[in-house]
Order: structure tokens, then sequence, then C-alpha cells
């Protein structure tokens, strides 16, 4: 599959890559966006993060679930204002408040009328790691609690005890359809893979199925977002 093309030059934005042709209209849909905007904290390059992969298709209004594993930092779809401001300062400082407002505006796929059944695993680490400060981490996690209360979202967590896990190899999102195949989007060391074969989306949805194995139950994962938080 072609990567989205840049609207004004025909090129792969830099950071994404991808296996094969999606369906025409697809492909037309990406040709009106921008390029990528979003990264890895510490990473000074531009990706197309999970967060983005909806608006990078074009189809964002006819994904029916999103799964969501977050090894690094807590997926874009399910950020604060200011914990995604503190991310975007440090990789894009220049467009950080437009970044941060559309970024924003595409959480409201998962609080529209009829929304997408949403995922979201975290690896504890995420949960401990000082994104800004402490005040905006305790928003932060405040927020997750508050966002797993919605009758269409499950958020968990896999402890640090855990040690070696599936999902160490990065940060991933399998985006499902009514009417089309799944596709995946996988992020690793600043760079984002777009997967279509269906070989390859297997493997994602089996990974998936073994970090979800490794992450508590809902109601201990609240109770360990919690305790994190009164650690703060």
């Amino acid at each position: 599959m072609h990567a989205p093309v840049d609207q004004h030059h025909g090129k792969r934005p830099e950071g994404l890559r991808a296996e094969r042709t999606r369906p025409r209209h697809v492909l037309r849909d990406r040709r009106s966006l921008p390029p990528p905007v979003e990264a890895h904290q510490g990473h000074r390059g531009p990706v197309h993060p999970p967060a983005q992969l909806p608006g990078v298709l074009g189809v964002r209004e006819e994904g029916t679930s999103y799964r969501v594993f977050s090894a690094l930092l807590v997926n874009g779809l399910f950020q604060t204002e200011d914990y995604a401001r503190a991310i975007l300062t440090n990789t894009d400082g220049a467009n950080s408040t437009e970044f941060t407002a559309k970024r924003m505006d595409r959480q409201a796929v998962l609080t529209r009328d009829n929304p997408p059944h949403a995922w979201l695993v975290l690896d504890e680490t995420v949960l401990r790691r000082n994104v800004g400060s402490p005040d905006i981490m305790r928003e932060q996690l405040n927020y997750l609690l508050t966002a797993s209360e919605r009758i269409n979202t499950m958020i968990q967590v896999i402890p640090s005890s855990t040690g070696y896990h599936a999902g160490l190899g990065g940060s991933f999102t399998i985006l499902s359809f009514d009417e089309e195949a799944d596709l995946a989007y996988t992020e690793s060391a600043g760079e984002g893979l777009l997967i279509e074969k269906p070989a390859r989306i297997k493997h994602k949805v089996v990974t998936w199925d073994l970090i979800r194995g490794y992450a508590l139950p809902i109601e201990e994962s609240r109770a360990l977002i919690r305790k994190v938080m009164e650690e703060l």
C-alpha cells in the first residue's frame, strides 16, 4: 500500500511506510491531508502515531472498533490537552497549538453518536512517565479513569511486574470496520508503518491477544491508575 502522499509534491511523508494499495476512495481522501505532525517524546522528526490513523485513512467515521496498545505514551485519542501540548511542544513547538487542537478534535470520534468500541491497553510505565509535570500527569490519569467509565471504552494496564511481554516491541492500533478488512498501524523508534497484508494483521491480532492476557482486569487496572495518581 502506498503511504499518504504530500498534497503539494506527491511525496510520501517522512516517517511513514506502508505495504500495498488501498481502494481508490481511501487514497483520494488521503491526498487532502496535511503532512504528519506527531512524534514520540524525545524524537524530533515527524511521524504518524496511532492516534492519527483514522485521519490518515479518511475513514474516521467508518471505524467500528479501535484496539490500541500504548507502550511509551498515552495514545492521542486518550490524551488531555495539557498532556498533548507537553509532548507537541517538544516535538514541534512552532505548531504545537494548532496540532494540539487538532488532536483534541480527533477525540470526538469516541464520544459521537453510535461511537466505536475502544480498547486501550497501557504498559504501567506509561502511567509513571512524567510528561510535563505532576499536575499534568494527575489530570491525565484522572481522565483515563473517567474515559474508562464510558460504556464503549475499556482501559487495562499491564503491571511492571510482568517483565517482558509481546507489547514491548512498540505501540500499535488495530482499526476494524463493518464492511472492510481490518487495518493495523505500528509505531517504533519514531517510524510508523501502516499494515494491510492479512497475514501481518493476523500477527498483530495475536500480539494483541497476548498483551491482553498480561493486562490486569478492568477494576484492578483502575485501582492501579488511582494508586499511581496518589503517588504523584
